[in-house]
């Protein structure tokens, strides 16, 4: 229309048009109303911010558009079971990707309830909250036989959703003629020894598109599990190519970030690069390597620390999770604040923390015990300076019983004694190791590496 593409995004009865003429949407409206207007008049919506599908998206500060979709959060956190409260700094554990074989499989309504919850969370993730993508990939794959595992896991989501719900995707773009992608493949991370795809593209700021696939054959090196993460991707760069070029924008070869060499130059170079016991992955990047010769693609290494497909390939936690979260979701600040901060703020709903007592220092479990640790769904969960038997650990200088602990000694303190510590014993500990002591002592036990456990009599 006018020379440029008008689009519509259609879906049943809800329709999104846009073009670069207010003028010729205009008309696109008065056409419609004139062949559907008949009967009902026809709801029309027109301004800065808009509701389609669930999606708030609001245009109100120029160059940016940001998509939330906090009320279908909130109605689903809502109505979650009252085992799924509590908060979590991440959407997944360390152990995503783990599966215990007959292990505990979920009850009829149980399974229901999980494989509902799964399908509204991937209708989000998909548009607003890129974020939980990893975790709800993998869970997709559950939803035949759920176990309980599975089901901690879902709750780790909702936890994470529960803190972050205010969190919005805020996308900018710095040329509408430059599209930049970052692909990674996770080597054989799956049980059953496939590897996982992480896609992520932006023209800017904030990820227009995300993915986390599951890839469907099993790779032998890292570097074919790159290729055919690649090529999973391909159809996605070719669309969003060729759609940009209809509508007119002169596209410059979308540049493909990788963080394996050897795959880089597998696929710039092609036959030069490749050998006999290459054959059978040939298909795929020779394809690629066909769009590179054709301009449409550019290759080119990316380092891995830089590399933000790597947050769709594995469960991250910690500072790389919040790095490359506010990279994606284009955010500094999530409801509770900073997205770098791990701590939860006073809350009147806090659980686990008596009222009046979340500033007392003798309570044993603070805000970031709440939080979930990389144990929830499988093995022990318990407060932080107690170890699987009870334990307490001992940090350097800490008094016990009335004695301070030598730093370089390691020292076993048997509760049924008074508390005498004889430097003698055990000798000299290894710098990376810590001591046991009393369990009765908790107020001052603080977890900051690997501990070697030894268990005490009664």
């Amino acid at each position: 229309m006018n020379g440029t593409q008008c689009t519509v995004a259609w879906h049943v009865d809800d329709l999104k048009i846009s073009h670069k003429s207010a003028t010729q949407v205009t008309k696109v409206i008065d056409m419609l109303k004139r062949e559907y207007g008949k009967v009902n008049p026809l709801t029309v919506a027109r301004g800065k911010i808009h509701d389609f599908l669930g999606m708030n998206l609001d245009f109100s500060v120029k160059g940016k558009v940001a998509v939330s979709m906090q009320e279908s959060i909130e109605r689903i956190i809502d109505k979650a079971p009252d085992d799924m409260d509590g908060f979590a700094t991440s959407p997944a554990a360390d152990h995503l990707f783990k599966v215990r074989e007959n292990h505990n499989p979920l009850n009829e309504s149980d399974a229901e309830l999980f494989h509902h919850i799964v399908a509204q969370l991937l209708f989000i993730c998909k548009r607003a909250r890129l974020d939980i993508q990893t975790a709800i990939s993998f869970l997709c794959t559950r939803v035949k036989k759920p176990d309980k595992d599975d089901y901690r896991k879902l709750g780790r989501v909702i936890k994470y959703l529960r803190r972050t719900r205010f969190l919005r995707l805020t996308l900018e773009a710095d040329s509408l003629s430059q599209i930049d992608w970052f692909i990674d493949g996770a080597f054989a991370v799956h049980d059953d020894m496939r590897s996982h795809t992480g896609i992520h593209m932006t023209m800017g700021k904030g990820g227009i598109l995300g993915a986390s696939l599951k890839q469907k054959i099993n790779t032998t090196s890292s570097t074919e599990s790159e290729i055919v993460g690649v090529h999973d991707g391909m159809p996605d760069m070719l669309w969003a190519l060729y759609f940009l070029e209809a509508l007119g924008y002169p596209v410059q070869p979308m540049i493909v970030h990788q963080n394996n060499m050897s795959s880089t130059l597998l696929e710039n170079n092609g036959k030069a690069s490749s050998s006999k016991r290459m054959r059978y992955i040939s298909i795929r990047y020779y394809f690629i390597t066909d769009r590179i010769g054709r301009h449409e693609i550019e290759v080119r290494y990316c380092p891995t620390d830089e590399m933000i497909g790597d947050f769709y390939t594995k469960p991250l936690n910690g500072s790389k999770f919040r790095k490359f979260r506010n990279i994606i979701m284009n955010c500094k600040h999530d409801a509770m604040g900073e997205v770098y901060d791990d701590t939860v703020p006073d809350h009147k709903n806090t659980p686990d923390i008596p009222n009046g007592k979340k500033n007392d220092p003798n309570t044993v479990r603070s805000y970031k015990d709440i939080l979930v640790g990389s144990q929830e769904c499988v093995g022990h969960n318990s407060p932080k300076g107690i170890n699987k038997d009870g334990m307490t650990l001992v940090t350097k200088g800490m008094t016990v019983n009335g004695n301070t602990v030598h730093p370089r000694h390691k020292v076993t303190v048997n509760p049924r004694h008074k508390g005498t510590v004889n430097p003698r014993h055990k000798g000299t500990v290894n710098p990376r190791h810590m001591d046991i002591a009393d369990p009765a002592n908790t107020s001052n036990a603080i977890q900051f590496r690997k501990v070697r456990f030894k268990r005490m009599k009664p």
